[in-house]
């Protein structure tokens, strides 16, 4: 079993300070051919925001979650068609 946890902050835009995004990808061998891979987010905060900006802040971070883990399995299984 492989796990990779990351933090993420950012910078440069209104409220992004008061909030971070957690992932953690957990790897497991199943057999000699296959493996499967799990992927946990969790948005958490710094400091104390508004109702609607926390909604904004979810709304948004939720798709870029979406897009950046699908984009990591497109890779994957173009990396096993080529093997």
């Amino acid at each position: 079993m492989y796990v990779l946890s990351t933090e993420v902050y950012n910078e440069g835009m209104k409220y992004t300070d008061a909030f971070y995004v957690a992932t953690k990808f957990c790897m497991v061998q199943c057999d000699s051919e296959h493996s499967s891979l799990r992927v946990t987010a969790e948005i958490r905060y710094i400091k104390s925001v508004y109702g609607f900006i926390k909604t904004f802040i979810e709304k948004n971070s939720h798709t870029y979650i979406e897009n950046g883990v699908n984009e990591q399995v497109r890779r994957l299984e173009k990396q096993q068609k080529t093997q």
